[in-house]
């Protein structure tokens, strides 16, 4: 079960309309560059607790030095419409390697390259996304994304660090 905190948590003055609007943006064709590093969408409010989650991230290895990133819905939870997905290095907020092979509701966007994190082209539900992400160099990687729920004032409900377990590549 998904456990949401009561709505004034999220909008405390939900009866000031026009504090609201100005206080919330979408971003229904994908995360500006400016979420690169902190991975915050940029609607305007905090995300939401932790123990929340709606989706987990994975990475497969293909066999052939490429992986498999695949951020999927949890079990019970909400669809998401929007994401942020990217490769970093332990220690460090820089999106490495390229992705491709992703679908007609991701895109690339040049956070520290062409294509290093992917994000989404419109605002439908998505249970799940995948892509193919190519390391840059070796070390030791972990996948991580932020996903939102739904992106309309006065729900706006995101996650942010949702990340895989460690990898390392030698």
């Amino acid at each position: 079960m998904i456990r949401q905190p009561p709505r004034s948590t999220l909008f405390p003055y939900r009866r000031s309309s026009d504090l609201l609007v100005g206080l919330v943006s979408a971003a229904p064709n994908g995360a500006p560059e400016i979420a690169c590093e902190d991975m915050r969408p940029q609607h305007g409010i905090g995300p939401q607790p932790g123990d929340t989650v709606i989706a987990s991230i994975a990475l497969n290895s293909n066999g052939d030095g490429t992986f498999t990133v695949e951020l999927t819905q949890n079990s019970g939870a909400p669809q998401f419409k929007g994401f942020l997905i990217q490769v970093r290095e332990e220690g460090s907020t820089e999106a490495l390697g390229t992705f491709s092979g992703f679908g007609s509701d991701a895109q690339g966007l040049a956070c520290s390259g062409d294509n290093s994190a992917i994000t989404h082209t419109n605002n439908d539900l998505k249970s799940s996304v995948s892509a193919t992400w190519t390391p840059s160099g070796e070390g030791t990687f972990y996948a991580v994304a932020s996903v939102v729920e739904v992106n309309s004032a006065p729900d706006v409900r995101h996650w942010i660090d949702i990340r895989s377990a460690d990898f390392t590549i030698a």
